[in-house]
Parts: C-alpha cells; structure tokens; sequence
C-alpha cells in the first residue's frame, strides 16, 4: 500500500548486541489487508548492503553490531509484496518459465533514518608495586573519550561492593586497592556514556599462590602420620614445589621443638608424645615469596584402664574384669572395636569387654588388657593381682640332660604348702609324699624325657564367707609354659668283630658294629693309637696275645649338646708260622731232596714249577724229593705251610737243574807208544748204555767194549798182535742217562802206527 508508515524505537543507540541495545521497527499496515502469501521484507543497513534483505515482524528488535556510515546513520529500506509468482514447468520438468505478473511489490526508503553510537574504549593501564602480600594494584584510563563519558563503575573481586565514579571532568581519576589474600582477582570496570552505551573490562590478578596442605587431624600415638602438600600456582596445574630443579621449596615444622627441620613434598612424622601439634608448612615460590600454612593433629587416642577391684582374691575363685578405658579426645567419633585379655597364666586369652576367669593356680599374675580401635589406635595395661593359695614350685639343681642311668635332683622353694606330693613323670609312674620344703632325688634307668610336678595343698580362711576350706595347686600346672623336664639319654652300643685266625705278617679287620651315631672312632692297639671313620685294618709283626680298646665318639646330639660315650675291650692272639727249606741234588738224573725248614706248621703244600711232570708237580710231604730228569732250567719251588691255627706261610727258592750230555768220536788214533793217542774210544758223560765194536775192512770184528775204560789199543781184542795199519769200521751203541731211547753212530776210523 502506498500509504504504509513505518517506525522506529531503541532504549539506547548504541552499536552492539547487549540486551539493553537493539532497534525495534513498527507499521501501520492492518494484517488482513495483505493476501496470503503476501510479506514485508527489511534491508537494515542500505550501506552496508542494499541487496540485503530479509523477513520482518512488527516489533521484532534487530541488534546492530557495526554500520556502515562512518558517523553512524543508517538508512533503513521495506518492501512490501502482494501476490505470488507463477511457475510454469515442461512436460520432462527440464524447463521452467516463471511469471511475474502476479506478484505486486512497492519498496520505501528511509534515508539517515537514526544514527548509533559505538561504545566507550576500556584503554586502561595496570600497575603492580610488587609480586608478593600485600600487593597494591593500581588502574589508570588512558583513553581519548574523557568527554563522552559519564560514569565509571568497578569492583575490585567478583561478589565485592559495587564502586560508582560520576565523571564530569577531563579526566578520570586513578583507582587503587591492596590485596593482603592470596587467590584469584577478578576485578572489572564498566564505563558508560551519555548516550547510554557502555563496556567492560576484566582484569585478573594472580595474589599469591594456593597454599595449602591435608593430613590426618587426629592420630594415634605411634602411628605415624603422613602430609600431602598442595602449593600450586593459580591456574598451573604443574607441580613446582614438587620438582627439585626448581626455585620453590617447601619446609615443615612439625611443633615438636626440632623447628623447621624437614624440607621437600610429602613428609610423613611420628609423634613420641600425646597433645595437640600445630603443623606450620613454609613455602617459598619463584620470587622469594614466602607463605605458612597452618594445621592441627591431634596425638592421643584410647587409654586402656581397668575398672579398680579391692577385693582379696582366694584361690578357687572365679573373678570378672570390668574394662574402664577412656579416650584422649572428647568428644570423638572414634570407638573400642577389639578387647584383648591376657591373665598371665598362660591360658586362653579373652577379647570380651568384661571377661570372667578362673586361675586353677595361686600367686602373683600380670593382668594384661590391649584396646583397639576404629581408627588404629592401640593402648596396652599390665597390672599384677594376687591369688592367695597354695604355690608349690621346685628348681632342678641338678644337670636337667644325662645319661642312663641318670640321678636327678629337685629342691622345693614353694609358698603356702603344708602337704607336698613329687611326682617323677618315669613309666613306673613313681610318686614321694613330704611334710615339709625339701631337697629330693631320683633315678632314672631308662633314656627318655621326663616331666617331674610337685603337687601343694593347704587350708584358708576366707573373710567374705567367714569359712575355710582347703586348696591345692600343681606346678607346672598344664597351662605353665615353665616345664619342669629332665631328660636321659641312651649310650649308643659300642662293639667291634674280627675274624680268626690272626697272623703276625698278615692283616686282620677289625669291623665296627656299633652304633652308626659314632663318627670318630678311636683305637688303641699295643702301644698304637689311631683313629678312623671305619673299620680297623691291623697287621701285627709279632706273635702273642694284645689287648684292644675301643672308644668311639660322636658328636652331641641337637639340642641336648650332650654325648653319651660307651667303649668296648677285647684281646686277640696272634699265632705265628714261618716257612723254609733246604735241598740236595742226588743222582745223575737231576733228583732234588727238599728237607722242611719251617715252623710250627703241621700242613705242607710243595710246588716244583715242573708242570710237565704232571701229578708229580706237587706234594703235601714234608720232605719230598722231586726229579727234572734231562729238563735242564731254572726253576722256583713254593712252600706253603699251615700252623694248627691256620696261619699261612709261603717261602720260595730257585734251582738250577743242569743236565749234561756230550759225544766226541775221533777218526784215527796212533798206538806206537809215543804218548799221545794210543788207544781209541768214544768219549760220553753222562750214560748208562756203552757198546763198541770195532770191524776190519773184512767185516771181521776185532774189538768190542762196554766201558769207555777199556779202550782199543790196536790189537786184536786188545791181546793178541798188534793189527795192521788200515782203516776200520765202527758201530757205537749208546744211551744218556734218564733217557729210555738207545742211540747208534758209525764211522771209520784210521790205524797209524
């Protein structure tokens, strides 16, 4: 419509998008005037983009965040269209034919129409006069907008008091403020002009550093109680005071009079005393810094006590504890979770609060009450209490370990006994009645472990029911880890053997049979001392009878270190035999005579090296003769002789056994009576067959002989006439001595005269 009027409203013109800023655009068009499809379109800013158009609704508020005019105005357009397009579109939809004939539009300008203002310039300059508490920061404008503004509101940390400046000069006055905490500042200003436009400045300031440290705040006494720093620079979460290369150091003082005595991270201390404790942790930063932390702990916890009983216990008496303990600290939530009980008699404790016990013996005991709590805490009471009773007790005065049999003696030191019985703990199960303290002895002759109890009784009077009545006691009594024992120990059996008989010149064993808990076993033998680890082997050079001690050792047994010796004697006798002989050679066919030499031997066994002799070899004679015949040599005969004891000696001798057997014939002989050469004969040693016949070259026999002693002296059988010279044939039959073979040579033999 060409009547259409449009309008403007703004709370401030200013150019920015704060919810106070913003222009809000009215008409004067009724809806229903414009057809469906019918729109207003605005363009905001003409110079910035006359092109730019986009969807409007009455009193929509638009933000500007700049314009495009220099000094601010903005030219504002709206358009207003009625009607619609008209799309025609082909059959293959590849084309499309768009009809503006329908659409009715009219567009009004409103040139320089408001002009916006940009806000105020936060130029403002920081100062700090130093880096460590109290720090004063200063802030000073140093901006050129001085004469547009109208007010300066700041505060000095997020959630202080709001300060208003009103500014009416040319300049603004400085602002300044002193931290004396360390943490994060956020402090902030907002100007604000006379158009109503204004800005913010943030600025954050670091104070200090965080500084601070955790820990337990109530402990018990001997725990110990550990520190974890935490010192960090605001907004870093690296942990300086934790690294060793660099400035920052953190020191400790505990408050237990050592001062500042513990540097670095994560301390750990234990207090040797209950109280309060005020923690300090000194930190130093980068540059020279310094801050204390501060904390309490708490060192106490639960105090074991014992509800006070004045009574007068008796023996037979079963007694209640009442517990009484308290804590260190009131109010706490902390609280008794554990009882312990120790009565001092070796029986079964009690973790009940307020137990009952019955002491089946009489004396002082050490009462012992322990506490624990939720939160660690440990406290421990001992105090004595007194049975009165009969409190029979003995020392062994004696060794307590000996060997069997072993003599043990007791003496009684007990307390408020009329009536003693002792009992010996041995297999007989053997009990001594006496009146009165005394010092007794016993036997004991079996090795074992023996427990020995004296048994007390006596009369009392108890005051609360005006009557007596008698008790008794054992000691030790069962529960009494203070035993009363004595132990015997066996003697291992000590022994040895050896085998008969025992000659002089031959080794004997003499085999250990004892015990094997012997190691060392010692040896004493004609004046000889040796020791071995095993058997004994012994040659004696000398007949006669010795006697043997031995006396083994070992070493203690564990735990008793106390060895049990035995030794065993025994004697021996040594039989002695001693073989020999002596020989002759009889007879041309090597016979030896042997004659024994020996003694005291009634057995003989005789070997003549001469295996070819067969069964003729050996011999059990006493003097036996043996012949090598023509088995010439060197032989050893052997003598083995046996005393009536059995001992055995063996002497050995070597022979020589020559045989000799020798021919010479000769070939021509001249009996003239010159001398030399006069008769003929065989020359032979060692013969028993000699026959000599001599034949002229007729065949006649001229001479025959059977002793070399009757020679041929050139005459007819050695008497007649002297025979002619002439070559003769002879046969000589012959046989050696120890041979059966009969031998035969022939030759010729010449007669020179």
């Amino acid at each position: 419509p060409s009547d259409a009027i449009f309008s403007n409203e703004m709370a401030r013109p200013c150019i920015g998008n704060r919810k106070e800023y913003g222009v809000q655009f009215f008409d004067n068009i009724c809806k229903n005037v414009l057809a469906t499809g019918s729109s207003i379109e605005v363009c905001t800013d003409s110079a910035k983009n006359p092109q730019l158009w986009e969807g409007y609704n009455i009193g929509q508020r638009f933000f500007y965040r700049g314009v495009a005019d220099k000094d601010g105005w903005v030219t504002v357009g709206f358009v207003v269209k009625m009607g619609s397009r008209k799309y025609y579109t082909s059959i293959d939809t590849n084309s499309v034919q768009i009809d503006d004939s329908r659409e009715c539009v009219d567009t009004i300008w409103y040139h320089r129409w408001f002009k916006l203002n940009p806000e105020p310039k936060m130029d403002f300059s920081r100062f700090r006069d130093t880096f460590c508490l109290p720090i004063t920061t200063t802030l000073s404008y140093v901006g050129t907008e001085v004469g547009r503004l109208t007010k300066m509101t700041f505060a000095w940390n997020v959630g202080d008091s709001l300060n208003v400046q009103r500014i009416t000069g040319d300049s603004i006055i400085d602002i300044s403020h002193t931290y004396t905490e360390e943490g994060r500042k956020n402090a902030f200003i907002v100007l604000e002009d006379s158009f109503g436009c204004y800005n913010t400045i943030n600025f954050t300031d670091v104070m200090g550093y965080e500084n601070s440290f955790t820990s337990d705040t109530i402990i018990c006494l001997g725990q110990t109680v550990e520190f974890t720093d935490y010192v960090r620079y605001y907004g870093d979460k690296y942990q300086y005071w934790r690294d060793a290369s660099r400035l920052e150091k953190i020191s400790w003082d505990f408050d237990d009079g050592n001062g500042f005595s513990t540097s670095g991270p994560f301390p750990s201390h234990t207090y040797a005393a209950k109280g309060r404790y005020n923690v300090r942790m000194a930190t130093n930063d980068e540059d020279g810094c310094v801050d204390t932390a501060y904390a309490s702990v708490l060192v106490g916890g639960v105090n074991a006590a014992i509800v006070d009983n004045s009574e007068t216990y008796l023996c037979d008496q079963i007694i209640q504890f009442f517990d009484s303990s308290y804590f260190d600290f009131i109010p706490t939530s902390d609280f008794i979770t554990d009882y312990y009980w120790n009565f001092g008699d070796n029986t079964r404790e009690s973790l009940l609060e307020n137990p009952y016990h019955y002491y089946n013996r009489n004396g002082e005991f050490l009462l012992t009450l322990v506490v624990k709590t939720d939160a660690g805490c440990l406290d421990t009471l001992e105090i004595p209490i007194y049975l009165t009773g009969p409190e029979p007790y003995f020392d062994i005065i004696s060794d307590t370990i000996g060997c069997v049999p072993f003599t043990a003696t007791f003496k009684s030191k007990s307390k408020n006994v009329s009536d003693f019985i002792w009992r010996f703990g041995d297999q007989d199960n053997s009990m001594s009645s006496a009146g009165s303290d005394s010092t007794i002895s016993f036997t004991y002759t079996e090795p074992g472990t023996y427990f020995i109890s004296l048994e007390g009784n006596d009369s009392f009077y108890n005051s609360a029911t005006n009557n007596t009545y008698s008790c008794s006691a054992i000691f030790p009594d069962s529960a009494n880890t203070n035993s009363r024992k004595i132990v015997v120990l066996p003697i291992p059996e000590v022994h040895f053997d050896f085998k008969e008989p025992v000659c002089v010149g031959q080794p004997v064993v003499f085999r250990n049979q004892s015990d094997t808990i012997y190691k060392e076993l010692n040896w004493h033998i004609n004046n000889f001392d040796t020791t071995t680890s095993g058997d004994l082997v012994y040659t004696f050079t000398e007949a006669g009878r010795y006697a043997i001690d031995f006396t083994p050792k070992y070493v203690p047994i564990i735990p008793y270190q106390r060895a049990c010796f035995d030794s065993f004697d025994n004697s021996i006798t040594v039989s002695e035999v001693v073989a020999g002989f002596t020989f002759e050679v009889r007879g041309l066919c090597s016979e030896f005579v042997f004659t024994d030499t020996s003694k005291n031997a009634i057995s003989y066994s005789w070997n003549f090296d001469h295996p070819t002799s067969y069964k003729r070899n050996t011999s059990i004679l006493q003097n036996p003769s043996h012949t090598y015949g023509k088995d010439k040599g060197e032989y050893t005969v052997s003598q083995i002789v046996i005393s009536a004891e059995g001992c055995k000696d063996t002497f050995l001798q070597n022979i020589e056994v020559e045989y000799i057997t020798d021919l010479k014939v000769y070939n021509v002989f001249t009996p003239n009576s010159d001398g030399p050469n006069e008769v003929f004969q065989m020359d032979i040693e060692n013969y028993d067959l000699y026959n000599l016949k001599i034949f002229n070259r007729y065949g006649e026999l001229v001479f025959e002989s059977e002793e070399p002693s009757y020679a041929w002296n050139g005459k007819q059988d050695n008497v007649g006439n002297n025979l002619p010279e002439s070559t003769y044939f002879y046969v000589f039959r012959y046989r050696y001595n120890c041979d059966g073979k009969i031998r035969e040579v022939e030759g010729l033999v010449d007669l020179i005269r």
